[in-house]
């Protein structure tokens, strides 16, 4: 997470566990950080009043947190290349979540598919990332991005990051 001035690291780690879990009650927030609930409380309100958390804290806005650039990747990989895969996207600084999926209507189970939320400072950075990633990758992977913005989400069609290197095409 980013080093803003006005919040410290206990923000952080309320910030951090009201992302990971979702909808979580502060008394909850605070048994795991290791504050009292009134303190916990008191800067959840300050983090919502800032900004920095979203909807009573189920979501983090990231704009604000200085990652303007947000983007879900699916992608898909072999089977036997997925825990390789893996580790390499859920290491990677601006992955700040990533989960296996099941697709409607794919038929090969020789095929993992996988959706990351992806937070960066701008999207050639986030470029840079993903061809970091896939530069790594000896095999092949299938990707398609969408960009987030708030109450909108686009397909991108500027950001094919297929066409960073040749061998990473859809098979």
């Amino acid at each position: 997470m980013p080093k803003k001035k006005d919040i410290d690291d206990i923000d952080r780690k309320i910030m951090q566990e009201m992302y990971k879990k979702g909808s979580i009650t502060n008394r909850q927030v605070a048994e795991t950080i290791g504050l009292t609930p009134g303190p916990t409380l008191v800067r959840t309100t300050k983090l919502l009043e800032k900004g920095y958390l979203i909807d009573n804290g189920c979501d983090l806005n990231w704009a604000a947190l200085g990652y303007p650039y947000e983007a879900q990747v699916f992608s898909s990989v072999y089977e036997k290349e997925s825990h390789k895969y893996e580790s390499i996207i859920t290491n990677t600084p601006g992955i700040v979540g990533s989960k296996q999926v099941v697709r409607k209507g794919m038929i090969d189970n020789k095929t993992v598919h996988y959706v990351s939320t992806c937070v960066f400072e701008s999207a050639d950075i986030f470029v840079s990332t993903w061809g970091d990633i896939l530069g790594r990758c000896e095999y092949p992977v299938s990707v398609e991005v969408w960009e987030l913005s708030p109450r909108k989400i686009k397909q991108n069609k500027k950001l094919n990051l297929l066409s960073i290197d040749p061998k990473f095409k859809r098979e």
